[in-house]
Protein backbone atom coordinates (compact mmCIF):
# COMPACT_ATOMS: atom_id res chain seq x y z
CA UNK A 1 0.00 0.00 0.00
CA UNK A 2 1.26 3.46 -0.86
CA UNK A 3 1.24 5.37 2.43
CA UNK A 4 1.35 8.68 0.60
CA UNK A 5 -2.09 8.00 -0.81
CA UNK A 6 -4.61 10.42 0.64
CA UNK A 7 -6.90 7.51 1.57
CA UNK A 8 -4.41 6.53 4.24
CA UNK A 9 -5.35 9.71 6.07
CA UNK A 10 -9.08 9.44 5.47
CA UNK A 11 -11.73 9.39 8.19
CA UNK A 12 -12.08 5.59 7.98
CA UNK A 13 -8.38 5.11 8.55
CA UNK A 14 -8.44 7.56 11.43
CA UNK A 15 -11.28 5.62 13.06
CA UNK A 16 -9.25 2.41 12.74
CA UNK A 17 -6.29 4.02 14.48
CA UNK A 18 -8.69 5.48 17.03
CA UNK A 19 -9.66 1.90 17.94
CA UNK A 20 -6.00 1.06 18.56
CA UNK A 21 -5.59 4.30 20.49
CA UNK A 22 -8.47 3.51 22.87
CA UNK A 23 -7.45 -0.13 23.26
CA UNK A 24 -3.82 0.65 24.19
CA UNK A 25 -4.40 1.23 27.94
CA UNK A 26 -7.08 -1.50 28.02
CA UNK A 27 -5.28 -4.37 26.29
CA UNK A 28 -2.33 -3.86 28.64
CA UNK A 29 -3.86 -5.97 31.41
CA UNK A 30 -4.07 -8.87 28.94
CA UNK A 31 -0.78 -8.27 27.18
CA UNK A 32 1.86 -5.58 27.62
CA UNK A 33 3.29 -6.61 24.26
CA UNK A 34 0.08 -5.84 22.39
CA UNK A 35 -0.42 -2.60 24.32
CA UNK A 36 3.04 -1.45 23.26
CA UNK A 37 2.39 -2.71 19.72
CA UNK A 38 -0.86 -0.75 19.42
CA UNK A 39 0.82 2.34 20.85
CA UNK A 40 3.73 1.99 18.40
CA UNK A 41 1.40 1.62 15.40
CA UNK A 42 -0.50 4.75 16.40
CA UNK A 43 2.82 6.57 16.92
CA UNK A 44 4.06 5.59 13.43
CA UNK A 45 0.79 6.72 11.88
CA UNK A 46 1.07 10.05 13.70
CA UNK A 47 4.62 10.56 12.44
CA UNK A 48 3.67 9.72 8.84
CA UNK A 49 0.69 12.05 9.04
CA UNK A 50 2.78 14.95 10.31
CA UNK A 51 5.42 14.36 7.64
CA UNK A 52 2.73 14.23 4.95
CA UNK A 53 1.07 17.42 6.20
CA UNK A 54 4.44 19.09 6.88
CA UNK A 55 3.16 20.22 10.25
CA UNK A 56 6.19 20.51 12.50
CA UNK A 57 4.79 23.08 14.93
CA UNK A 58 2.66 20.39 16.58
CA UNK A 59 5.87 18.85 17.99
CA UNK A 60 6.20 21.90 20.25
CA UNK A 61 3.51 20.45 22.51
CA UNK A 62 6.05 17.89 23.74
CA UNK A 63 9.26 19.51 22.52
CA UNK A 64 11.25 18.94 25.71
CA UNK A 65 10.04 15.36 25.95
CA UNK A 66 11.57 14.71 22.50
CA UNK A 67 14.75 16.57 23.48
CA UNK A 68 14.95 14.59 26.73
CA UNK A 69 14.68 11.29 24.85
CA UNK A 70 17.29 12.34 22.28
CA UNK A 71 19.60 13.37 25.13
CA UNK A 72 19.21 9.95 26.80
CA UNK A 73 20.20 8.23 23.55
CA UNK A 74 23.06 10.62 22.83
CA UNK A 75 24.40 10.27 26.37
CA UNK A 76 24.42 6.50 26.01
CA UNK A 77 26.03 6.72 22.55
CA UNK A 78 28.90 8.89 23.81
CA UNK A 79 29.53 7.66 27.34
CA UNK A 80 28.54 3.98 27.52
CA UNK A 81 27.51 2.68 24.11
CA UNK A 82 25.37 -0.42 23.93
CA UNK A 83 23.56 -1.05 20.64
CA UNK A 84 20.56 -2.81 22.18
CA UNK A 85 20.05 -0.16 24.87
CA UNK A 86 20.65 2.61 22.34
CA UNK A 87 17.84 1.25 20.17
CA UNK A 88 15.53 0.95 23.19
CA UNK A 89 16.28 4.46 24.38
CA UNK A 90 15.78 6.01 20.94
CA UNK A 91 12.48 4.19 20.44
CA UNK A 92 11.10 5.98 23.50
CA UNK A 93 10.02 8.63 20.98
CA UNK A 94 6.96 6.46 20.30
CA UNK A 95 5.42 7.74 23.54
CA UNK A 96 5.31 11.48 22.73
CA UNK A 97 4.23 10.57 19.18
CA UNK A 98 1.32 8.57 20.58
CA UNK A 99 0.45 11.56 22.76
CA UNK A 100 0.31 13.75 19.63
CA UNK A 101 -2.23 11.49 17.91
CA UNK A 102 -5.27 13.37 19.33
CA UNK A 103 -4.02 16.56 17.73
CA UNK A 104 -4.12 15.09 14.19
CA UNK A 105 -7.50 13.44 14.67
CA UNK A 106 -10.55 14.92 12.98
CA UNK A 107 -13.45 12.87 14.35
CA UNK A 108 -16.88 14.06 15.45
CA UNK A 109 -17.15 14.38 19.25
CA UNK A 110 -20.25 12.15 19.38
CA UNK A 111 -18.48 9.35 17.50
CA UNK A 112 -15.47 9.83 19.76
CA UNK A 113 -17.43 9.28 22.97
CA UNK A 114 -19.36 6.35 21.50
CA UNK A 115 -16.13 4.55 20.58
CA UNK A 116 -14.70 5.43 24.00
CA UNK A 117 -17.58 3.73 25.81
CA UNK A 118 -17.36 0.58 23.72
CA UNK A 119 -13.58 0.13 23.48
CA UNK A 120 -12.58 1.57 26.85
CA UNK A 121 -15.33 1.45 29.46
CA UNK A 122 -16.78 -2.01 28.79
CA UNK A 123 -13.44 -3.89 29.01
CA UNK A 124 -12.57 -1.81 32.07
CA UNK A 125 -15.70 -3.00 33.88
CA UNK A 126 -14.63 -6.59 33.14
CA UNK A 127 -11.24 -5.89 34.79
CA UNK A 128 -12.87 -4.31 37.86
CA UNK A 129 -15.36 -7.16 38.23
CA UNK A 130 -12.52 -9.66 38.25
CA UNK A 131 -10.63 -7.62 40.85
CA UNK A 132 -13.64 -7.52 43.18
CA UNK A 133 -14.26 -11.27 42.80
CA UNK A 134 -10.62 -11.97 43.63
CA UNK A 135 -10.72 -9.67 46.65
CA UNK A 136 -13.88 -11.07 48.19
CA UNK A 137 -13.87 -14.73 47.07
CA UNK A 138 -10.16 -15.50 46.46
CA UNK A 139 -10.92 -16.79 42.96
CA UNK A 140 -10.90 -15.08 39.58
CA UNK A 141 -13.79 -14.66 37.17
CA UNK A 142 -13.01 -18.03 35.59
CA UNK A 143 -13.14 -19.87 38.92
CA UNK A 144 -9.36 -20.25 39.32
CA UNK A 145 -7.96 -19.97 42.85
CA UNK A 146 -5.71 -16.92 43.23
CA UNK A 147 -2.48 -17.00 45.20
CA UNK A 148 -1.89 -13.84 47.18
CA UNK A 149 1.24 -14.23 49.27
CA UNK A 150 2.06 -10.53 48.80
CA UNK A 151 -1.39 -9.42 50.00
CA UNK A 152 -2.23 -7.68 46.72
CA UNK A 153 -4.87 -8.28 44.08
CA UNK A 154 -3.75 -8.53 40.43
CA UNK A 155 -7.03 -9.05 38.51
CA UNK A 156 -5.90 -9.95 34.95
CA UNK A 157 -2.28 -8.97 35.42
CA UNK A 158 0.12 -11.90 35.94
CA UNK A 159 0.17 -13.25 39.50
CA UNK A 160 3.64 -11.81 40.15
CA UNK A 161 2.80 -8.29 38.89
CA UNK A 162 1.05 -6.41 41.68
CA UNK A 163 0.15 -3.33 39.65
CA UNK A 164 -3.65 -3.47 39.54
CA UNK A 165 -3.88 -0.54 41.97
CA UNK A 166 -1.47 1.55 39.90
CA UNK A 167 -3.41 0.71 36.77
CA UNK A 168 -6.70 1.82 38.33
CA UNK A 169 -5.12 5.08 39.51
CA UNK A 170 -4.34 5.93 35.88
CA UNK A 171 -7.85 4.91 34.83
CA UNK A 172 -9.33 6.98 37.66
CA UNK A 173 -7.33 9.98 36.42
CA UNK A 174 -8.40 9.45 32.81
CA UNK A 175 -12.07 9.43 33.75
CA UNK A 176 -11.65 12.69 35.65
CA UNK A 177 -9.79 14.34 32.79
CA UNK A 178 -12.24 13.36 30.04
CA UNK A 179 -15.45 14.14 31.95
CA UNK A 180 -17.37 17.33 31.25
CA UNK A 181 -20.09 16.50 33.77
CA UNK A 182 -20.28 14.19 36.77
CA UNK A 183 -23.66 12.51 36.74
CA UNK A 184 -24.75 9.75 39.10
CA UNK A 185 -23.42 6.90 36.89
CA UNK A 186 -19.96 8.47 36.63
CA UNK A 187 -19.80 9.04 40.36
CA UNK A 188 -20.70 5.41 40.99
CA UNK A 189 -18.06 4.24 38.52
CA UNK A 190 -15.39 6.46 40.09
CA UNK A 191 -16.38 5.21 43.55
CA UNK A 192 -16.11 1.58 42.40
CA UNK A 193 -12.66 2.28 40.94
CA UNK A 194 -11.58 4.14 44.08
CA UNK A 195 -12.59 1.22 46.30
CA UNK A 196 -10.95 -1.15 43.80
CA UNK A 197 -7.65 0.69 44.31
CA UNK A 198 -8.05 0.14 48.04
CA UNK A 199 -8.89 -3.54 47.58
CA UNK A 200 -5.80 -4.04 45.40
CA UNK A 201 -3.61 -3.60 48.48
CA UNK A 202 -1.30 -1.31 46.52
CA UNK A 203 -0.48 1.46 48.97
CA UNK A 204 1.17 4.08 46.76
CA UNK A 205 -1.66 4.49 44.19
CA UNK A 206 -4.21 4.56 47.03
CA UNK A 207 -2.30 7.41 48.67
CA UNK A 208 -1.92 9.16 45.30
CA UNK A 209 -5.65 8.89 44.60
CA UNK A 210 -6.50 10.38 47.98
CA UNK A 211 -3.95 13.16 47.47
CA UNK A 212 -5.50 13.88 44.07
CA UNK A 213 -8.99 14.13 45.61
CA UNK A 214 -7.86 16.18 48.61
CA UNK A 215 -6.12 18.78 46.42
CA UNK A 216 -9.21 19.06 44.22
CA UNK A 217 -11.43 19.39 47.27
CA UNK A 218 -9.21 22.08 48.76
CA UNK A 219 -9.10 24.08 45.52
CA UNK A 220 -12.86 23.80 44.91
CA UNK A 221 -14.23 23.56 48.44
CA UNK A 222 -17.18 25.92 48.03
CA UNK A 223 -18.21 24.48 44.68
CA UNK A 224 -18.09 20.89 45.90
CA UNK A 225 -19.84 21.45 49.23
CA UNK A 226 -22.94 22.94 47.63
CA UNK A 227 -23.15 20.45 44.76
CA UNK A 228 -25.43 17.44 44.54
CA UNK A 229 -22.46 15.33 43.43
CA UNK A 230 -20.57 16.13 46.62
CA UNK A 231 -23.49 14.93 48.74
CA UNK A 232 -23.61 11.64 46.81
CA UNK A 233 -19.87 11.14 47.18
CA UNK A 234 -19.96 11.97 50.89
CA UNK A 235 -22.75 9.46 51.41
CA UNK A 236 -20.82 6.74 49.58
CA UNK A 237 -17.63 7.56 51.52
CA UNK A 238 -19.49 7.14 54.81
CA UNK A 239 -21.66 4.12 54.02
CA UNK A 240 -19.41 1.84 51.94
CA UNK A 241 -16.25 1.87 54.09
CA UNK A 242 -18.32 1.61 57.28
CA UNK A 243 -20.13 -1.43 55.92
CA UNK A 244 -16.97 -3.14 54.74
CA UNK A 245 -15.03 -2.40 57.94
CA UNK A 246 -17.92 -3.79 59.97
CA UNK A 247 -17.99 -7.00 57.93
CA UNK A 248 -14.21 -7.33 58.20
CA UNK A 249 -14.15 -6.83 61.98
CA UNK A 250 -16.94 -9.37 62.42
CA UNK A 251 -15.08 -11.92 60.27
CA UNK A 252 -17.85 -11.96 57.66
CA UNK A 253 -15.27 -11.19 54.99
CA UNK A 254 -11.49 -11.47 54.86
CA UNK A 255 -9.88 -8.81 52.69
CA UNK A 256 -6.10 -9.13 52.44
CA UNK A 257 -5.76 -5.40 51.75
CA UNK A 258 -6.79 -4.66 55.34
CA UNK A 259 -3.89 -6.71 56.64
CA UNK A 260 -1.54 -5.06 54.16
CA UNK A 261 -2.39 -1.53 55.29
CA UNK A 262 -2.53 -2.51 58.97
CA UNK A 263 0.93 -4.10 58.87
CA UNK A 264 2.35 -1.12 56.98
CA UNK A 265 1.09 1.39 59.54
CA UNK A 266 2.35 -0.82 62.35
CA UNK A 267 5.84 -1.09 60.81
CA UNK A 268 6.08 2.65 60.16
CA UNK A 269 5.01 3.45 63.73
CA UNK A 270 7.55 1.02 65.17
CA UNK A 271 10.32 2.38 62.95
CA UNK A 272 9.55 5.99 63.89
CA UNK A 273 9.64 5.05 67.57
CA UNK A 274 12.83 3.01 67.22
CA UNK A 275 15.64 3.79 69.65
CA UNK A 276 18.97 5.28 68.59
CA UNK A 277 20.55 1.83 68.64
CA UNK A 278 17.97 0.45 66.20
CA UNK A 279 17.96 0.99 62.46
CA UNK A 280 14.35 2.25 62.34
CA UNK A 281 13.20 3.74 59.06
CA UNK A 282 16.62 3.10 57.51
CA UNK A 283 15.71 -0.58 57.18
CA UNK A 284 13.34 0.32 54.32
CA UNK A 285 14.92 -0.39 50.90
CA UNK A 286 14.07 3.12 49.67
CA UNK A 287 16.65 4.58 52.06
CA UNK A 288 19.44 2.41 50.70
CA UNK A 289 18.46 3.05 47.07
CA UNK A 290 18.34 6.80 47.67
CA UNK A 291 21.79 6.71 49.28
CA UNK A 292 23.24 4.62 46.46
CA UNK A 293 21.71 6.92 43.84
CA UNK A 294 23.38 9.87 45.52
CA UNK A 295 26.78 8.17 45.62
CA UNK A 296 26.52 7.28 41.92
CA UNK A 297 25.51 10.86 41.10
CA UNK A 298 28.47 12.30 43.06
CA UNK A 299 30.91 10.52 40.74
CA UNK A 300 28.91 11.25 37.57
CA UNK A 301 27.54 14.73 38.23
CA UNK A 302 26.93 16.12 34.73
CA UNK A 303 25.84 13.11 32.67
CA UNK A 304 25.18 10.30 35.14
CA UNK A 305 25.99 6.65 34.52
CA UNK A 306 23.67 6.49 31.42
CA UNK A 307 20.43 4.72 30.48
CA UNK A 308 19.33 1.72 32.57
CA UNK A 309 22.75 1.42 34.22
CA UNK A 310 21.71 1.67 37.87
CA UNK A 311 21.10 -2.09 38.19
CA UNK A 312 24.75 -2.76 37.30
CA UNK A 313 26.39 0.43 38.53
CA UNK A 314 25.06 0.03 42.07
CA UNK A 315 27.25 -3.08 42.47
CA UNK A 316 30.42 -1.30 41.38
CA UNK A 317 32.98 -1.39 44.20
CA UNK A 318 34.06 2.22 43.59
CA UNK A 319 30.89 3.37 45.38
CA UNK A 320 31.20 1.12 48.43
CA UNK A 321 33.23 3.46 50.67
CA UNK A 322 31.07 6.55 50.06
CA UNK A 323 27.90 4.51 50.46
CA UNK A 324 29.10 2.95 53.72
CA UNK A 325 30.04 6.34 55.16
CA UNK A 326 26.73 7.87 54.07
CA UNK A 327 24.59 5.06 55.53
CA UNK A 328 26.77 4.38 58.57
CA UNK A 329 27.57 0.83 57.44
CA UNK A 330 24.07 -0.22 56.33
CA UNK A 331 24.06 -3.92 55.39
CA UNK A 332 21.70 -3.46 52.43
CA UNK A 333 23.79 -2.40 49.41
CA UNK A 334 21.06 -0.23 47.85
CA UNK A 335 20.91 -2.34 44.70
CA UNK A 336 17.78 -2.88 42.62
CA UNK A 337 16.75 -2.63 38.96
CA UNK A 338 16.13 1.09 39.52
CA UNK A 339 16.06 3.51 42.50
CA UNK A 340 12.22 3.53 42.73
CA UNK A 341 12.15 7.30 42.40
CA UNK A 342 12.06 9.07 39.03
CA UNK A 343 14.22 12.00 40.14
CA UNK A 344 16.88 9.78 41.73
CA UNK A 345 16.81 7.53 38.67
CA UNK A 346 17.37 10.41 36.27
CA UNK A 347 19.91 12.10 38.55
CA UNK A 348 22.02 8.95 38.91
CA UNK A 349 21.70 7.78 35.28
CA UNK A 350 21.44 11.08 33.36
CA UNK A 351 23.10 13.55 35.70
CA UNK A 352 22.27 17.23 36.21
CA UNK A 353 21.68 17.73 32.49
CA UNK A 354 19.09 14.95 32.48
CA UNK A 355 17.38 16.27 35.61
CA UNK A 356 17.10 19.77 34.12
CA UNK A 357 15.59 18.30 30.93
CA UNK A 358 13.14 16.23 32.99
CA UNK A 359 11.98 19.33 34.86
CA UNK A 360 11.60 21.20 31.56
CA UNK A 361 9.63 18.23 30.20
CA UNK A 362 7.25 18.32 33.17
CA UNK A 363 6.86 22.06 32.70
CA UNK A 364 6.20 21.44 28.98
CA UNK A 365 3.31 19.12 29.96
CA UNK A 366 1.62 22.01 31.76
CA UNK A 367 1.64 24.21 28.65
CA UNK A 368 -0.34 22.09 26.18
CA UNK A 369 -1.88 24.15 23.40
CA UNK A 370 -4.88 23.63 21.11
CA UNK A 371 -7.15 22.96 24.09
CA UNK A 372 -10.62 24.21 24.87
CA UNK A 373 -10.86 26.68 27.74
CA UNK A 374 -12.41 24.33 30.27
CA UNK A 375 -11.00 25.47 33.60
CA UNK A 376 -12.23 22.47 35.57
CA UNK A 377 -10.68 19.87 33.24
CA UNK A 378 -7.47 21.89 33.14
CA UNK A 379 -7.44 21.89 36.95
CA UNK A 380 -7.91 18.10 37.00
CA UNK A 381 -5.00 17.78 34.57
CA UNK A 382 -2.63 20.01 36.54
CA UNK A 383 -3.48 18.25 39.80
CA UNK A 384 -2.78 14.90 38.13
CA UNK A 385 0.67 16.16 37.10
CA UNK A 386 1.36 17.39 40.65
CA UNK A 387 0.38 14.05 42.16
CA UNK A 388 2.10 11.91 39.53
CA UNK A 389 5.40 13.80 39.71
CA UNK A 390 5.30 14.29 43.49
CA UNK A 391 8.99 13.83 44.35
CA UNK A 392 8.63 11.94 47.64
CA UNK A 393 6.51 9.05 46.37
CA UNK A 394 7.88 5.68 45.18
CA UNK A 395 8.04 5.29 41.39
CA UNK A 396 8.43 2.44 39.01
CA UNK A 397 11.25 2.93 36.55
CA UNK A 398 10.69 5.93 34.30
CA UNK A 399 11.44 3.74 31.27
CA UNK A 400 9.08 0.82 31.92
CA UNK A 401 6.51 0.09 29.23
CA UNK A 402 3.66 -0.11 31.72
CA UNK A 403 4.39 3.24 33.34
CA UNK A 404 4.98 5.11 30.08
CA UNK A 405 2.03 3.50 28.29
CA UNK A 406 -0.35 4.49 31.08
CA UNK A 407 1.11 7.97 31.58
CA UNK A 408 1.00 8.64 27.83
CA UNK A 409 -2.60 7.41 27.81
CA UNK A 410 -3.64 9.86 30.53
CA UNK A 411 -2.10 12.81 28.69
CA UNK A 412 -3.41 11.80 25.27
CA UNK A 413 -6.93 11.00 26.51
CA UNK A 414 -7.01 14.41 28.14
CA UNK A 415 -6.00 15.94 24.80
CA UNK A 416 -8.45 14.02 22.68
CA UNK A 417 -11.48 15.05 24.75
CA UNK A 418 -10.44 18.64 25.38
CA UNK A 419 -8.79 19.75 22.14
CA UNK A 420 -10.10 22.50 19.93
CA UNK A 421 -11.87 20.97 16.96
CA UNK A 422 -10.04 22.19 13.88
CA UNK A 423 -8.26 20.72 10.91
CA UNK A 424 -4.51 20.75 10.98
Amino acid sequence: MNITNSNFYSKNFQIFFLYLFFLTPIIIFFSKFFADLFLSIVAIYTLLYLIKKKNTLIFNNFLFFFIFIFYISLNLLINNFNLFLFAKSFLLIRFPLYMLFPLILNIDAQILRKKFKFFFLFPLLFFILNLYIQAFFKIDIFGNFTHNNYQRITSFFPSDEYIAGSYLFFIFSILFLVSKKFNFNKIILLSVIYFGIFLSGDRTPFIMTNLFLMILLFLNLNKFIFSKQFKIILTLIIILPTLVFSLQLNNKINLTSFSKYKNTFKNIRNDINASENEIGLKRWPYYGMAAKSYTIFKKNIMFGSTYKSYRNECRNKKYYLDYSLLTNGLNYDGCSNHPHNIYLEILSEQGLVGLILLILTIYNFTLLKNLTLNNLNKLFYLVFLIVYFFPLRPFGSFYTNFGLVMFASVISFYLIFNKIEKKL
